[in-house]
């Protein structure tokens, strides 16, 4: 079966993109396997490429909220676990250049 392609279908991965945004630096959520947390992570990012794209309809490209979500400072990680179990860690990427001192490559 097929997924429906509404803009408001997953709602459950959009209430945690929401949650995430509301969060101080973000969230995890704990699954019983690798499998369910990357199929929840494809979940976060349909829900994203489909706002994007409702976006893109609403919105002129002179609007800037044209090309973009309000998850967009969001990143989703997995975390594998040694008991098994494997986290979907969703973090507000504001500070990424000073977090991880980028270096350019010479």
């Amino acid at each position: 079966m097929s997924q429906p392609l509404s803009a408001n279908a997953l709602p459950d991965a959009r209430a945690f993109l929401n949650r995430v945004l509301k969060a101080k630096k973000g969230l995890k959520i704990t699954f019983p396997s690798f499998e369910k947390a990357f199929a929840f992570r494809m979940r976060c990012y349909t829900v994203k490429s489909r706002e994007l794209a409702r976006n893109k309809k609403v919105y002129s490209e002179k609007d800037p909220d044209y090309n973009q979500t309000i998850w967009d400072e969001i990143s989703l990680y997995l975390e594998k676990q040694s008991d098994g179990t494997c986290k979907v860690s969703a973090r507000h990427d504001e500070n990424i250049a000073g977090a991880l001192g980028i270096e350019e490559i010479e």
